[in-house]
């Protein structure tokens, strides 16, 4: 079997047990408007299913997750609010995906209906920072300008990263959305010797070079599920001969 045939029958099943998980999250915000623990699984979630669908190139689920992602983390923010409505439009989002997954499973032609493009348009709606309910209290970000910037970027996880539900190259690839990677360097002065590995444990550490037009914020909300014990360091510098 194909490593692309492995990648896609993990893609499936993952995605099939994310998206009952999604379901089961948003059902709860109609008792639990504000839980951040259910708030904080759904976008992981629909974070995942995106990461897995950009590295069999699903266009159709990335797109749809992408805008789906932007409206869930506004909800995590705080500036929109988990009313009827929304809870509603987000279960029809998990059915939309659920067909697209199901035609990548039966290696089916994606098909993209009336029903994709109106629950899109809907997100959509929701994604657009003039609409909703914005606390007072939230913070709100400057928008991106036009001056692009150069960062360095240095992720060095645990070695149990990958039984949290993340992987690295999701990131690098949530990091290449926001620009253009310029250089990826991995460091491996952790790999034991070849009788030691374990093939579910990461022990490399990344530095990434990243020319981009989006603000520091937007850069460190793709790790915003791995700090803790996971260290990531985020500069802004001059040009690329800062990288070392």
């Amino acid at each position: 079997m194909a490593a692309q045939d492995f990648l896609k029958i993990g893609f499936v099943t993952e995605a099939e047990e994310l998206l009952s998980g999604m379901e089961d999250g948003l059902l709860s915000l109609e008792s639990s408007p504000d839980s951040a623990e259910a708030l904080n699984g759904i976008f992981r979630a629909g974070h995942t299913i995106k990461g897995g669908a950009g590295l069999l190139n699903v266009d159709e689920i990335v797109a749809f997750t992408h805008v789906l992602e932007n409206v869930l983390d506004r909800l995590r923010k705080k500036e929109i609010a988990a009313d009827q409505e929304l809870v509603t439009l987000l279960l029809s989002s998990c059915d939309v995906i659920r067909r697209l997954v199901t035609c990548v499973s039966e290696e089916r032609p994606i098909v993209v209906d009336d029903d994709y493009g109106r629950v899109l348009a809907a997100l959509r709606k929701f994604a657009d920072a003039t609409v909703g309910i914005v606390k007072a209290t939230a913070i709100v970000e400057a928008p991106d300008d036009q001056h692009e910037r150069v960062f360095r970027i240095g992720l060095h996880p645990r070695e149990d990263l990958l039984e949290t539900g993340q992987d690295p190259l999701m990131l690098l690839l949530e990091l290449s959305d926001l620009g253009e990677l310029l250089a990826v360097e991995s460091n491996m002065d952790r790999l034991p010797p070849f009788a030691d590995l374990e093939a579910q444990k990461i022990y490399l550490s990344w530095r990434v070079l990243l020319r981009s037009q989006r603000s520091r914020r937007a850069i460190e909300d793709v790790f915003t599920f791995v700090r803790g014990d996971n260290r990531v360091e985020i500069a802004e510098v001059m040009n690329c001969e800062h990288f070392k």
